[in-house]
């Protein structure tokens, strides 16, 4: 599990498009070892596969099968010298 979110940061709308996920956008905790859980970046460009998961205190409600696999592509890096992994 990668991240924790409420329900509230993806609303039901009729005239909505879609919601989006970026996948290691959160940077501010990916060397924070006392998080449960962080959308950090990833680690190498894998490959990877991802399914969504939705649980309550109860436990499951839903979730997706897994995707095909997923190789990243090397961002150019920016300003900050950083090369980043993207989807």
């Amino acid at each position: 599990m990668t991240l924790k979110t409420s329900i509230a940061f993806y609303p039901c709308a009729e005239n909505r498009a879609a919601s989006v996920l970026r996948v290691g956008s959160d940077t501010s905790c990916k060397d924070d070892r006392s998080l449960e859980s962080c959308n950090g970046p990833l680690p190498h460009p894998g490959p990877y596969r991802v399914k969504f998961l939705i649980l309550d205190t109860n436990g499951s409600k839903a979730e997706t099968r897994w995707s095909q696999q997923i190789m990243l592509k090397q961002g150019n890096p920016g300003r900050t010298g950083k090369g980043l992994l993207a989807l």
